[in-house]
C-alpha cells in the first residue's frame, strides 16, 4: 500500500512539473500581420452622420492578430476610429462618425502597433451635406453672377464676350474643359489677362452622376492640375457637364478644393429650340426669375450669346439695380468661403 502510495505521489509530481514547464515555456509561435485590404477604395460621408468602412484580411490562413484594436488613419495621421479584430478570417468594419475637422478629403490607412499594414491606401470625401451648393446665394449687397461655360470658342467669340463683358465693367467666371485649354490655351490665357475667374467644367464632358467615385475625382483632379500647369490658376469652382450633379459629386469636388457651382438661371443659349429667338432667350436672363443671389448661365459659344448677354447686363444694372460679379465674388458677399486645398504630402 505504502509503495502504491508513494508511485501515486511520483506521477503527480511529474505531471505538475510537466505542467509548470508548459505555462512557463515561451510562445514560439511567429507573429504573422495581416496584410489588410479596403473592401472599397472610395467612400464618402457627410457631417454628423456615420459611416461603415470595411476592410478584409488577404492572408487569412497565416494572419495571427494580436489581442488589440486597429487603426483607421488618414494621411496626417490622425486616428478616425479603432477596432478589435478577433478573427482575421472575418471581415473588420470601422464605424465612423463624421465631424468636423475630418471634413475634405482623407486618405485611408490601417494601422496596428504603429505599423501600417494595407497594401493600397482608401480615399474618403466627407462633406456638410447641410451646405447648399452654389446656385442662389443671399449676398450682402444685390448682386447676381456670371457663369459662363467654355467648352471651346473660336477667336470672335471669345471677343465679342470679352468685349460685351469690358463694356460694362463686368467681370464673370469662365468654366473652361480640358480640351479647350488643350486646343486654345492663348484664348484662356486672353480671359485670365482681361481678370475674369477660371472654373472648371471638368476634364471631359461626362454625366458625373453615372461614373464611379473615382471617376469623378479624377475628372476635376485632372482639370485642376492642368490649369495650375499651363497658367498657374488653380480653379476654385466647378460646375457639371448638363448640371448632372448630386450630393455625392459635390462632396468629391469640395474634397478637391472647389465648390460645386449650378445655375439658377440658364440662358439656353446652347439649345437648337432657341436659336432663332432671341427675345425667348433674352427674356429667360431679365424676367422677374432673376434675384439678387442667383447664378446665370451663358455658353460662350451658344446662339447670340454676346447679345443676350449685351442685354442682360443692361437690365440688370439699369433696371434691376443689380452688380453682376464673378460667382467667386457672389460667394464672399454671401459669406461663403472656398473649400481648403487638399495637401495629402505627396
Amino acid at each position: 500500500m505504502k509503495k502504491l502510495l508513494s508511485l501515486l505521489l511520483m506521477v503527480l509530481m511529474l505531471l505538475g512539473g510537466a505542467a509548470f514547464a508548459e505555462e512557463n515555456e515561451e510562445d514560439t509561435t511567429p507573429v504573422v500581420a495581416p496584410i489588410v485590404t479596403f473592401k472599397s477604395g472610395f467612400y464618402v460621408g457627410y457631417l454628423d452622420r456615420e459611416i461603415k468602412i470595411t476592410v478584409s484580411c488577404k492572408n487569412k490562413s497565416s494572419a495571427t492578430v494580436p489581442e488589440k484594436y486597429l487603426e483607421l488613419r488618414n494621411h496626417r495621421g490622425e486616428v478616425l476610429e479603432r477596432a478589435f479584430w478577433r478573427n482575421p478570417r472575418y471581415d473588420l468594419t470601422f464605424s465612423v462618425y463624421v465631424t468636423e475637422d475630418m471634413l475634405g478629403g482623407n486618405k485611408l490607412s490601417v494601422w496596428l502597433d504603429g505599423e501600417k499594414v494595407n497594401e493600397t491606401d482608401s480615399f474618403a470625401a466627407f462633406s456638410d451635406i447641410s451646405l447648399p451648393r452654389v446656385t442662389r446665394l443671399t449676398p450682402s449687397e444685390p448682386a447676381v453672377g456670371v457663369m459662363i461655360v467654355c467648352n471651346g470658342a473660336s477667336e470672335k467669340q471669345l471677343t465679342d464676350m470679352l468685349n460685351t463683358l469690358d463694356k460694362y465693367g463686368v467681370k464673370g467666371t469662365f468654366y473652361v474643359t480640358g480640351d479647350f485649354v488643350r486646343r486654345n490655351p492663348e484664348r484662356i490665357q486672353r480671359i485670365i489677362d482681361a481678370g475674369h475667374e477660371l472654373g472648371s467644367h471638368g476634364n471631359n464632358l461626362i454625366n458625373m452622376t453615372e461614373v464611379s467615385y473615382a471617376r469623378v475625382q479624377e475628372n476635376i483632379r485632372e482639370l485642376n492640375d492642368l490649369c495650375e500647369e499651363t497658367f498657374g490658376v488653380r480653379p476654385r469652382l466647378f460646375c457639371a457637364h448638363l448640371g448632372a450633379t448630386n450630393s455625392i459629386v459635390t462632396a468629391i469636388a469640395r474634397a478637391e478644393g472647389v465648390e460645386d457651382c449650378l445655375f439658377a438661371i440658364d440662358a439656353c443659349d446652347w439649345s437648337d429650340a432657341y436659336k432663332d429667338k432671341v427675345y425667348q432667350m433674352v427674356y429667360r436672363v431679365t424676367s422677374d426669375r432673376v434675384t439678387s443671389g442667383c447664378v446665370v448661365q451663358f455658353h460662350i459659344n451658344g446662339y447670340h450669346t454676346a447679345e443676350v448677354l449685351d442685354k442682360a447686363l443692361d437690365n440688370w444694372i439699369n433696371v434691376k439695380g443689380l452688380r453682376p460679379v464673378t460667382v467667386g465674388e457672389l460667394m464672399q458677399l454671401s459669406g461663403r468661403d472656398f473649400p481648403p486645398l487638399p495637401d495629402y504630402g505627396d
